[in-house]
């Protein structure tokens, strides 16, 4: 069980309060509790929460939306 129920996805607050995206933009993040993951407020990539902990790699990271204009490798 979590040591903060009340708290989304079960992490601190304080974690919350400096939790940011590690995108170039470095947004600010909010969470998904039916997917258990946090959604970056700007480029919309998702990154899963495992066994509490909060998995914030680029290359963990799905559900990224490409800016129109962008290229990409």
């Amino acid at each position: 069980m979590s040591q903060y129920p009340n708290s989304p996805l079960g992490l601190s607050p304080h974690l919350w309060d400096v939790l940011a995206c590690p995108c170039e933009k470095h947004a600010a993040v909010e969470a998904d509790e039916e997917a258990s993951e946090i959604v970056c407020s700007e480029c919309s990539r998702r990154f899963p929460v495992r066994d509490g902990i909060p998995v914030m790699l680029m290359d963990q990271a799905g559900g990224h939306l490409h800016e129109s204009g962008s290229s990409s490798a």
